[in-house]
């Protein structure tokens, strides 16, 4: 079974994050810089990135584009956006995700988290009723 990989663009001294995260037992590669998450971003695709703002010197707008840029696949889970002109402006990205950074926002993010991983059920296309003549 392949293991998916969380990227946390961040620290990984946020230990209830880093825990929260591990508990959806995914594998977790850290990222201290946007240029270390886009230089991983070029040599595979995550399950997930997660932008912690608290730990990690980024813009989070300068995250999304960049991650939009390598994959339109990968959902973003932004953690602590600024003030509320800049949460605007993340929340018109598609599979952009943003937690309130509070005492419960580790297990916020895991349970976003679990959910974006869980498999999708497809619809089953429906054929059109027959026309009677």
């Amino acid at each position: 079974m392949h293991t998916k990989t969380l990227l946390v663009i961040g620290s990984e001294d946020n230990e209830p994050l880093i825990d929260a995260l591990f508990a959806t037992g995914a594998t977790i590669a850290v990222r201290h810089t946007l240029e270390g998450a886009v230089d991983l971003l070029r040599h595979e695709t995550p399950a997930a990135v997660v932008v912690d703002c608290a730990s990690a010197p980024v813009d989070p707008l300068e995250v999304v584009l960049n991650v939009r840029d390598l994959s339109n696949t990968a959902p973003v889970v932004v953690v602590g956006a600024g003030g509320e002109a800049e949460k605007r402006l993340l929340k018109g990205f598609d599979q952009t995700v943003l937690v309130d950074a509070n005492d419960g926002h580790a297990t916020a993010v895991r349970r976003r988290i679990e959910a974006l991983l869980r498999p999708r059920r497809v619809p089953k296309a429906s054929t059109p009723p027959k026309e009677k003549l």
